[in-house]
């Protein structure tokens, strides 16, 4: 029984040696080093032998300073393939200690509290400034079994910055919890490069990787929450999955209409990390920023989501997605280019008179250091997009970020970001419920000049 208890010891020290969601370092030194204090911490092997729910992170009992090991900070894309990645790094761990799999169901519970304050000058010169509450999330993430798992994200209804530019009032009103993202993943890594999905969730069409607060005009254009099927594969770094579901955007389809595709590879070896990825969508007209656009005012064109009359479209507009990711050491690279194939039936969505063809450029570079004690990062960004007056997002934008974890567990963010809109004499139009379409911009309050917005924001994770 003792060797038990102190194989035990070893394990949970081991997970609590600070490896993080993502982490693909050779952890064998980080066990020899913490065996030698397994005496002085059997108290922790309480977490290894049977608690049936736990906090974030699960491989790891010591979270990493600034929470980015935590479950609500890993990325919303090709989250099921990560969370089996997590699953394998403790299968591989209990394997090294000789331990059998946990024989029981496992929750994680993770979440965060985000606020923030900013100052913001429109277009055309007006100011507005405010406190919000941008973010309350509740994670739940199941290990079920190990083979079978679910995850279910709540968030509440919340008016960001850029519909806040807009002037909405309805902020408080909207504070309504709702179910963001649910699903169920049916794989096992350690026995096969395979597996499934099935629920609400975040189609695996793009990256989004930023630093930056406020969103990428990549994110608006081509994120696309929906409830799909999914199958994956992930073998010695290359990742790939073919995923169907049913479109708001084409509601005369009684099935399944809508269906993508995406294919990646990542490379990590010393100092250096690389990722590179492409990805395929039938229909970008189901992304979440063109289904809403941010616009309030039902004679502008607020998106093909206001009614089932404006879903109706009259063809569907394919889209592809390129990105990548480059680090070495402490300095970060990513970019990502989304662009339609195709352009939207001019009485859908049009541009200076013809049909709108959107696209999106995302290049961002950021350096992680330490500030004092703390982690701190700093990342410069500029976007751009084409076709996409009718979307309400910026012509260009140019983006500067400071983060900084203070306290364990928070991150301090400050940024500033400059957009330039599309010039006044340009008209856009779109589907709206009282007619064919209305022009949104040219020469009216739309048009021209450009904004600033500065912010501050904390946010505490858990």
């Amino acid at each position: 029984m003792k060797r038990l208890i102190l194989s035990l010891a070893s394990l949970s020290l081991a997970l609590s040696s600070g490896l993080a969601l993502g982490d693909e370092s050779n952890n064998g030194s980080k066990l020899t080093l913490f065996k030698a204090n397994q005496a002085k911490n059997e108290d922790s092997t309480v977490f290894t032998r049977g608690d049936t729910v736990t906090t974030s992170p699960y491989i790891g009992i010591r979270s990493a300073f600034n929470a980015s090991d935590l479950i609500v900070n890993v990325s919303s894309m090709n989250e099921d393939l990560r969370f089996l990645q997590e699953q394998l790094r403790l299968a591989n761990l209990l394997k090294n200690q000789r331990l059998p799999y946990i024989d029981h169901p496992v929750i994680e519970l993770s979440g965060d509290v985000v606020g923030q304050a900013y100052w913001a000058q429109s277009y055309h010169g007006s100011s507005r400034h405010d406190i919000n509450l941008t973010n309350t999330r509740f994670d739940v993430f199941a290990h079920a079994s190990e083979w079978a798992m679910g995850y279910i994200s709540f968030n509440y209804d919340n008016a960001g910055v850029d519909e806040l530019l807009q002037g909405s009032g309805f902020r408080l009103g909207n504070s309504r919890i709702f179910l963001e993202r649910a699903f169920l993943t049916i794989g096992n890594l350690q026995y096969s490069p395979v597996y499934f999905s099935l629920g609400q969730m975040y189609v695996p069409f793009g990256r989004y990787a930023t630093s930056a607060v406020t969103t990428a005009l990549t994110t608006a254009v081509g994120q696309t929450n929906t409830r799909a099927a999914l199958l994956g594969v992930n073998y010695e770094g290359f990742y790939g999955s073919v995923y169907g579901f049913r479109g708001d955007s084409d509601v005369h389809s009684t099935g399944i209409n809508q269906w993508g595709v995406n294919a990646g590879y990542k490379y990590s070896c010393n100092d250096i990390t690389a990722e590179g990825g492409a990805g395929y969508i039938a229909n970008i007209a189901d992304a979440t920023g063109v289904q809403r656009t941010g616009f309030f005012d039902r004679d502008e064109f607020t998106g093909f989501g206001v009614s089932r009359q404006t879903e109706k479209l009259k063809h569907r507009v394919p889209a592809y997605d390129l990105h990548t990711e480059l680090g070495y050491q402490s300095l970060g690279f990513a970019a990502e280019y989304i662009a339609s194939t195709r352009h939207f039936a001019n009485g859908d969505m049009n541009y200076n008179g013809h049909g709108a063809q959107p696209t999106a450029l995302h290049v961002e570079a950021n350096y992680r250091f330490e500030l004092g004690a703390f982690p701190a990062a700093i990342a410069a960004a500029y976007d751009r997009s084409h076709d996409a007056l009718a979307l309400n997002l910026p012509k260009d934008s140019y983006i500067g970020t400071f983060n900084v974890s203070l306290w364990k567990n928070t991150i301090e963010s400050f940024e500033y970001r400059y957009d330039e809109n599309y010039h006044g004499n340009d008209t856009s139009a779109g589907l709206v419920p009282s007619a064919g379409g209305t022009a949104v911009t040219a020469p009216g309050p739309h048009g021209g000049g450009h904004r600033n917005l500065f912010l501050a924001q904390i946010g505490v994770y858990f």
